[in-house]
């Protein structure tokens, strides 16, 4: 599965449906990047700055998505949303 793939990209619903029924936490090897889809652990994720990062710059995967919003974290990702 091509988590970044335009068609993923262009309607990413289906996909998030499937694992978040096939799990609520998702690893993707290739970035050792991890997903959440359960309310609570987004919830977390999102207010633990410390424990929780979206920023794969330092990822040792196969490369990375690119300058992409989602993958900004404080205060770069805040200062975009204001």
């Amino acid at each position: 599965m091509d988590l970044f793939s335009d068609d993923v990209r262009r309607n990413p619903y289906p996909v998030y449906d499937q694992m978040r029924n096939d799990s609520p936490v998702f690893h993707l090897p290739p970035f050792d990047l991890w997903m959440i889809f359960d309310f609570e652990g987004v919830k977390r994720a999102l207010l633990d700055h410390g424990a929780f990062s979206s920023d794969l710059s330092h990822s040792p995967g196969n490369g990375n998505p690119g300058e992409w919003f989602i993958f900004f974290d404080p205060p770069r990702h805040t200062k975009l949303r204001v």
